[in-house]
């Protein structure tokens, strides 16, 4: 069941990132993050629903690789006990974003999504 979300990920990361030596790694590494024991609602069937709901109006966006990446980014980092979960998911995905090589343009819309 996740790997149908493994491989969407796994795509999106190939079209923004012009490097995608490492885009199957971050992938495996942001779902993980998603499946951790303490998510019980941040968690893939939370990121699935996003995506189902972002595909009903995808055509409506004028960046829609840069909304579909911020879903995928904006609990990735996921602490109850923290307020700045958000701020953490933005500087993550600029990290994940710079390192496969992506526009820094890009991963600031993306991080800006995420806030």
């Amino acid at each position: 069941m996740n790997e149908d979300l493994q491989k969407r990920l796994a795509a999106l990361l190939r079209r923004v990132c012009p490097r995608p030596t490492g885009c199957d790694g971050a992938a495996r590494k942001l779902l993980a993050l998603y499946q951790e024991p303490i998510r019980h609602y941040h968690n893939l069937d939370h990121i699935r629903h996003c995506l189902g709901e972002f595909d009903l109006f995808r055509n409506l966006s004028r960046d829609p690789d840069a909304l579909e990446t911020a879903i995928w980014f904006h609990d990735a980092v996921y602490d109850p006990t923290r307020d700045d979960n958000e701020a953490r998911s933005a500087d993550l995905a600029r990290k994940v974003l710079a390192d496969c090589g992506a526009a820094g343009d890009f991963a600031g819309r993306v991080a800006e999504l995420i806030m």
